[in-house]
């Protein structure tokens, strides 16, 4: 794949193309919130569109096919954490879901430190303390909820580690073609989990409904808008934005996400976070900036 030219895009045209790409990506609650629909069922058709869109781009362009080893590994981390994020949002708030999620960094930061030996700076052990910190706060917020939504933070925590296994795997396979990688991700992801409820509903354990593609048209528009227009485009957009910002302030422009997440679910299905939830994420968002935000030895 040739690499883009320096001049394909101006800085300001880069942080437009990130910041849009984290407006759609926070849409995410108020999709799921809206459709009511199983976690599976959801997870499994948003990463069907979002792929189909992903790979008819990927042709079009005339991408180039690759494969490796770590691909597997890859895939499986982002099936796991494509249906954790899904159903962590069934089953607590959107607030929570989409903070935990954002701990990726953190487990990133423990697994360098842990299995790869690697020491990490002041900042990184401050972030990392700051990060740990709402997260505390988060779960202590929780404590006394309901099963169904002591289990919702759970998969929030889940999709944050699976998250960061899909960023180390993305970052290992650097040299394939970025839109490859992500289309292969979703449409995997979309056949692990139809073979899982196959599974299931074989062993009486789930219903065929579970893979049913939903039949009110209503459903089905929000389905199609949620796998395209909400997984898939800002993909293309954020990848877009790379060629022109560096990541740590695609980064930092990203936390958009977050932050936007419990506005539009609130006014879409009217849930609100509780201040715990609110309090623990802006410490932890807080923890990020300060972690990837340029110092003066960074600028160098």
């Amino acid at each position: 794949m040739a690499r883009p030219q320096e001049n394909s895009g101006t800085p300001i045209t880069g942080r437009l193309l990130i910041l849009t790409s984290a407006l759609l990506w926070s849409t995410s609650g108020a999709f799921v919130k809206t459709l009511s629909l199983s976690p599976t069922t959801t997870a499994m058709y948003r990463a069907l569109l979002a792929g189909a869109v992903l790979l008819i781009l990927f042709l079009v362009r005339r991408g180039r096919f690759s494969f490796h080893p770590a691909m597997i590994v890859m895939v499986l981390s982002f099936t796991l954490m494509n249906y954790s994020f899904i159903a962590s949002m069934t089953y607590t708030t959107a607030a929570n879901t989409i903070f935990l999620q954002y701990t990726a960094p953190v487990w990133m930061t423990i697994g360098s430190v842990f299995f790869l030996r690697e020491s990490i700076d002041r900042r990184q052990f401050w972030a990392l303390a700051g990060s740990l910190l709402g997260v505390a706060v988060i779960l202590a917020g929780n404590a006394s909820a309901s099963n169904n939504e002591k289990w919702g933070v759970i998969l929030g925590l889940a999709s944050g580690l699976f998250f960061a296994a899909v960023a180390v795997s993305l970052r290992f396979l650097r040299a394939h073609d970025p839109l490859w990688l992500t289309a292969v991700n979703n449409l995997g992801a979309f056949a692990g989990l139809a073979a899982c409820q196959v599974v299931l509903v074989g062993a009486g354990l789930q219903a065929w409904g579970e893979l049913a593609f939903p039949a009110d048209p209503h459903r089905q528009f929000l389905l199609i808008v949620f796998g395209v227009v909400q997984m898939g485009i800002p993909y293309l957009l954020f990848g877009a934005g790379l060629r022109t910002i560096s990541p740590q302030e695609a980064g930092i422009l990203s936390l958009v996400e977050p932050l936007m997440n419990p506005i539009w679910t609130y006014l879409t299905a009217g849930e609100t976070p509780s201040r715990t939830t609110i309090v623990g994420g802006m410490i932890l968002l807080f923890s990020l900036i300060v972690r990837y935000v340029p110092n003066r030895s960074d600028r160098r």
